[in-house]
């Protein structure tokens, strides 16, 4: 790591020097490596990053319409994404969708994403590329994302007319039969605890299983014996579940209800 020195101003009788760390462009490579493997569940964060790229999309453009999630199938096996919100021109691509860091979210408290590595999320699963069709204002811009020789992030960026709208399509293939069951269920998970419109496989969000209480804005418990996304004791934040140390929840709930608690963004 290269490091930049400058003089400080002494305070009392002590000196020193201020240094600013920056990164060893020599070791880039190694860096976004890490920061595109550095996920747990790798599926899970690829559905929830690209979700949430999409939905904040529709909050800044203020379209109220869902965003549409398609889990792969036998004949389809890609895992798809698609936003109607602001869309991205060829620069706003190469300036901050293709940059690791770089976010236009980071001071806002209505934003869920602001690290700027969730595009770069599919480049977790596996070693192929994915594709990224985005529109802005009549153009669109077509980038093939991937790895080279020295498993680089890589894009390439292509730009045609178009008379569709705005928007931003993400397709992930998912060449793994087995992984399948795995992007739905993720999605399904997503779509509910998200409190905004997701469309996954073009249904809409299910109803709250029988036994939930909602015992405040906040605050809901659903008994145990609830099957699927309900399962679980979590707290949702800006349409993302984190998942609570059940056995510290336990203590409370005396293991027979799942908690759910529901925090503003930046609260936590």
């Amino acid at each position: 790591m290269l490091i930049r020195e400058r003089e400080v101003s002494t305070v009392g009788d002590l000196g020193g020097k201020q240094v600013n760390l920056s990164f060893d462009a020599s070791s880039m490579d190694h860096l976004m490596g890490i920061m595109s493997n550095m996920y747990s569940n790798t599926i899970a964060a690829i559905v929830r990053e690209l979700a949430t790229n999409a939905l904040d999309s529709h909050a800044e453009s203020g379209n109220p319409a869902p965003i549409e999630i398609t889990t792969p199938n036998a004949m389809n096996p890609n895992f798809v994404v698609r936003d109607f919100g602001i869309g991205m021109s060829a620069q706003d691509v190469e300036d901050t969708f293709l940059r690791y860091g770089a976010s236009t979210k980071r001071t806002s408290d209505v934003a869920s994403g602001c690290f700027g590595i969730g595009s770069m999320s599919p480049l977790a699963y596996g070693s192929q590329t994915y594709n990224v069709s985005a529109v802005k204002d009549g153009v669109k811009t077509v980038v093939a994302v991937g790895r080279n020789e020295s498993s680089s992030a890589v894009g390439e960026i292509f730009t045609s007319n178009t008379t569709e709208p705005n928007g931003v399509t993400i397709s992930v293939p998912v060449n793994n039969r087995m992984d399948h069951h795995s992007f739905e269920e993720a999605a399904e998970t997503f779509q509910f605890y998200a409190d905004a419109k997701v469309l996954v496989n073009g249904k809409a969000k299910p109803e709250r299983p029988e036994g939930f209480v909602n015992l405040s804005a906040r605050f809901e418990v659903a008994p145990r014996v609830v099957p699927g996304p309900a399962a679980r004791d979590v707290v949702v934040m800006g349409n993302v579940h984190y998942r609570l140390d059940s056995n510290v929840v336990e203590r409370f709930t005396r293991q027979n209800w799942y908690v759910i608690i529901y925090v503003d963004m930046g609260e936590v």
